[in-house]
């Protein structure tokens, strides 16, 4: 009894020395949830070097490769001051991507030069509601000239040059020493097809032995028959830009020079080829509408020198030789560039140098440079050429030369 006792009494008394727990939720404590810890910000390697690309009378666009999810922007001006920013915003939104970033700058003066550099920041989403830019990187700053109006000016041709280091590196030499104000990429750029990505940030981006090669110099890119191929061949106008809302043609006043860019297309026609996605008969046949038009710009016309570039050629020494010239591009702009004046049409395609001079009916010269390979083999009859055309206002000189060991295959003066 006395031990039941004091257990009740010892019960009792802590019962009494415990506090009361209020059941009034703001009397409770505060817990603050735990906090995670932000997710570090992106890093990204040193950018590609940039293109200048997508050539227009009053702008280019300028192109870099990332290695991460970014957005970037380019500081330019007239002046090493950078006063001018373009962000390059398509329906309110800037650009963000993981491999490729093109920022179009308009308004430029031709004839200016042009000083710039790339600005490219990292972006992660973590989730759906959460954003982190990393470190801006800025590249260093880059200068081109604008070609525009002028008594004179140079410029240099590439063609079929299929990924090749060796050939990138030797009509790379030839160009920076003939130090041209515009750069030609007439076609056939990619090694056989755009099957992957790699495909093309190889082959624009980062291309061995010629990174950079259009850093400081404008780059004209003339379509090749390669380079609408393979299942990522409708990503190019991510890579080089169109310099029109539409298709790969184009009409410049370089200097003295009237220049044109017909895309000839596929030299494989027909439901049994390529699974019969082509539609190239009507795409000629729309730049024919574009063609006649073209001609009349005063750009064009008033050129002292007139002159196209077209991957395909439109003749070629054996008619019968199908795929090797572009008939029906022959058959559909011929008359119109006769007519319109044009001196000369530069082609590629068919991997061996050929000059064929001014017909009754085709009054212009058809010229075709060599390539892909620094030696002559079965793929490449002749070694890879460089085009060096040199012009003023009387003058028109064209020059064909391999670009590994300089033999001159062709020396031509042209008068306005």
């Amino acid at each position: 009894m006395n031990n039941r006792r004091h257990f009740l009494q010892a019960s009792l008394a802590a019962i009494a020395a415990t506090p009361v727990l209020s059941t009034r939720a703001q009397d409770a404590p505060k817990i603050e949830p735990a906090q995670p810890e932000p997710p570090p910000a992106p890093e990204i390697k040193a950018p590609g070097l940039p293109m200048v690309t997508a050539l227009r009378q009053d702008g280019v666009s300028i192109v870099w490769g990332v290695s991460t999810p970014s957005t970037g922007w380019v500081e330019y001006g007239e002046t090493p001051e950078l006063s001018k920013k373009a962000y390059g915003t398509v329906d309110g939104l800037r650009p963000f991507d993981p491999r490729v970033i093109a920022i179009p700058l308009d308004g430029l003066k031709p004839g200016a030069t042009i000083h710039y550099r790339t600005v490219t920041a990292p972006i992660d989403f973590p989730n759906q509601y959460k954003m982190t830019r990393g470190e801006p990187v800025v590249s260093p700053t880059y200068s081109f000239n604008l070609p525009g109006p002028g008594s004179s000016t140079k410029i240099a041709v590439w063609n079929d040059t299929h990924q090749q280091i060796d050939t990138l590196a030797a009509v790379r030499k030839l160009t920076e020493e003939f130090a041209p104000s515009l750069l030609v990429w007439n076609g056939d750029v990619v090694a056989d097809q755009f099957m992957l990505e790699e495909d093309l940030t190889e082959t624009f981006l980062y291309p061995k032995s010629a990174s950079g090669f259009a850093s400081s110099r404008p780059l004209l890119y003339s379509r090749g028959n390669h380079d609408v191929r393979g299942a990522v061949a409708r990503d190019l106008p991510a890579y080089m830009p169109r310099a029109m809302d539409h298709g790969y043609q184009n009409l410049l006043r370089i200097g003295p020079v009237g220049i044109l860019v017909l895309d000839t297309g596929e030299d494989k026609e027909g439901p049994q080829f390529y699974g019969d996605l082509g539609e190239w008969a009507l795409y000629r046949k729309r730049q024919l509408a574009w063609l006649e038009q073209g001609v009349n710009d005063p750009l064009f016309k008033d050129a002292p020198h007139k002159i196209l570039f077209c991957h395909i050629p439109l003749r070629w020494k054996d008619p019968k030789s199908k795929g090797s010239c572009c008939s029906d591009g022959d058959q559909q702009w011929s008359a119109v560039l006769a007519k319109a004046g044009v001196k000369a049409v530069f082609s590629g395609h068919t991997h061996e140098f050929w000059h064929d001079e001014p017909k009754a009916d085709r009054p212009f010269h058809q010229i075709t440079g060599g390539g892909p390979q620094t030696k002559s083999t079965n793929w490449s009859p002749t070694p890879a050429t460089v085009i060096q055309l040199s012009a003023d206002e009387k003058t028109l000189t064209i020059e064909v030369t391999e670009a590994a060991s300089r033999n001159q295959l062709l020396s031509l003066k042209l008068d306005a």
